[in-house]
């Protein structure tokens, strides 16, 4: 079983993360000091990384905190391509069908 990221099946919860924080965008919120918070991959996990910007342009660096990973819904890696393989089974079964209509009405005349 996968996890569900994005309406796409990753192999492991920790693949669905990655899949998750890389493509987190960051984060400003601004007033008289403006904070930036942006996500950065370590050896043990996702670090949250914090910068508070002072009116003056000062940027302070605030500590680093783990991120919370989420827990993403289960998936199964191939139900894409078994949806694939019946859509793919039904075509060619209505291909099938047609040929053979268009056969017999060919031996009828």
């Amino acid at each position: 079983m996968g996890s569900l990221v994005f309406d796409k099946c990753y192999p492991s919860q920790a693949a669905a993360a990655d899949a998750f924080f890389s493509a987190s965008e960051p984060i400003v919120t601004s007033g008289a000091t403006a904070y930036l918070s942006w996500f950065e991959p370590s050896a043990t996990g996702w670090l949250l990384k914090r910068q508070a910007i002072a009116e003056n342009g000062v940027s302070t660096a605030l500590p680093d905190t783990y991120a919370t990973v989420p827990a993403f819904p289960a998936c199964d890696e191939y139900q894409s391509f078994n949806d694939g393989l019946s859509v793919g089974w039904l075509v060619a079964a209505m291909l099938l069908v047609v040929w053979g209509m268009n056969h017999i009405k060919r031996l009828i005349r």
